[in-house]
């Protein structure tokens, strides 16, 4: 006679099991690798638009104009609500000399697709850029330095209602990203002509 062989029912649950164990385990750190992916790739990036920002204000003797100054001041460029508005103080750096052959993407931008989340509608899909004394007028920080910065919104994804110039002059880091609070805390990422900013006391 013939035997049929089959798994038990038993058996079949141990393998289920042993997979949604292994997919507990994979998943997560699958996640946790793409976002420590996407934060190395926003500090390169930062880099090269420094490098592009640094050689504008060589040869030119300032540096780029910001997006508020550019918008509110001298109406270069407007407000498109929940499109990549942010993308035009880089025309400054890639027209008529190229300081950048691209405009890097945030990667962490959620914006631009005209979905605002409920946070500012000139999020977009570019790194916001912008000088650090028009934004923050009366404040300190040019006394400490620090003329401009640029920012990406973060593995969180969120507006904090308070701005990273802000934050600086007030020499505090509770909104500034540090993984070392874990990969997807809370807060921007946030590069200014001295170096990343960390936060804490000045």
């Amino acid at each position: 006679m013939n035997k049929r062989t089959a798994f038990t029912l038993i058996e079949l649950l141990i393998v289920v099991a042993i997979i949604a164990i292994l997919a507990a385990i994979a998943v997560p750190n699958f996640l946790e690798a793409q976002v420590r992916s996407k934060v190395s790739r926003v500090m390169s990036d930062m880099r090269t638009i420094t490098v592009g920002i640094e050689s504008y204000t060589v040869d030119y003797g300032k540096h780029p104009i910001g997006w508020a100054e550019g918008v509110v001041a001298f109406g270069l460029w407007g407000w498109v609500p929940g499109h990549a508005s942010n993308f035009g103080p880089y025309r400054q750096l890639t027209t008529p000399v190229a300081y950048l052959t691209s405009i890097p993407e945030d990667p962490f931008a959620l914006f631009a697709k005209g979905d605002t989340g409920g946070s500012p509608e000139h999020f977009g899909t570019y790194y916001h850029w912008e000088a650090a004394w028009f934004t923050a007028p009366g404040s300190a920080l040019e006394g400490k330095g620090y003329q401009w910065h640029v920012r990406s919104v973060g593995p969180s994804h969120k507006f904090w209602g308070v701005y990273p110039e802000s934050i600086m002059d007030a020499g505090v880091c509770d909104l500034i990203y540090d993984a070392t609070n874990g990969t997807s805390s809370a807060g921007w990422i946030v590069r200014t002509n001295k170096g990343f900013y960390k936060g804490g006391p000045f």
